[in-house]
């Protein structure tokens, strides 16, 4: 599965005039993910899957990488609204969103497929002052041996073909507390790997996108032909 929580910095229109003087918060890294999207079309390209899906909903509104118990699902421009108008915004923009996968890879877990999900992600050099020392950054939970696995086969064709970048485990954020992956998780499924990628703001030009889809797809296939039953 491929997913992309954070492409765009849309907010419908009924809920603009909560945002009336956020446009440079909203363009910011604060309301979405700058070059994820992009990132995320060329990896449909380069990979096979029936279950891919992105939102342009800004994080400001509601924050689809986040559990329905988080204190970060609404922001402050959302936070404070009634109780009915959160629950308006879960049933039509988060719930739909997380339901596409779920409904995806109902038949597959069901059939004991193993499903590897792969959910795009970008992020600031800089973020409160300091300096974040990587470019690309792989996600996951040390914990989960598949996971792991993937995060190593990921890198290593990562560092092939693109030797100059810095690739980090578990930075600049850890890939373990919350987050779309971690749903499945929190389900006790042995057959499913769930890892974030995180690519620098520095990445986004086509040609090392392209190189990086690339990558992840040949990690893909490594993975694949590496799995024995469950």
């Amino acid at each position: 599965m491929l997913s992309c929580e954070h492409g765009g910095n849309d907010i419908p229109a009924e809920y603009g005039h909560l945002f009336g003087n956020a446009r440079s918060v909203l363009d910011s890294h604060r309301g979405y993910d700058y070059g994820a999207l992009q990132l995320y079309d060329m990896l449909v390209g380069a990979v096979r899957t029936d279950a891919a899906h992105f939102s342009t909903v800004s994080r400001l509104l509601v924050d689809l990488n986040r559990s329905l118990a988080s204190s970060s699902l609404f922001s402050e421009y959302t936070r404070d609204l009634p109780s009915d108008e959160h629950r308006r915004i879960i049933g039509t923009i988060y719930e739909p969103y997380r339901s596409f996968f779920v409904e995806a890879s109902r038949d597959w877990f069901d059939a004991g497929c193993f499903v590897l999900h792969v959910s795009v992600h970008s992020f600031t050099p800089v973020y409160n002052g300091v300096v974040r020392h990587t470019d690309i950054g792989i996600l996951f939970d040390p914990r989960r041996g598949r996971e792991a696995e993937f995060a190593r086969i990921l890198r290593r064709q990562i560092n092939r073909v693109l030797p100059h970048l810095r690739v980090s485990f578990n930075y600049p954020y850890r890939g373990w507390p919350d987050g779309h992956v971690v749903y499945y998780r929190r389900l006790g499924l042995r057959n499913y790997a769930g890892i974030e990628l995180e690519m620098g703001y520095n990445c986004v030009y086509p040609e090392l996108m392209r190189l990086l889809s690339g990558a992840l797809a040949e990690a893909g296939r490594v993975f694949a032909g590496g799995l024995k039953p469950v």
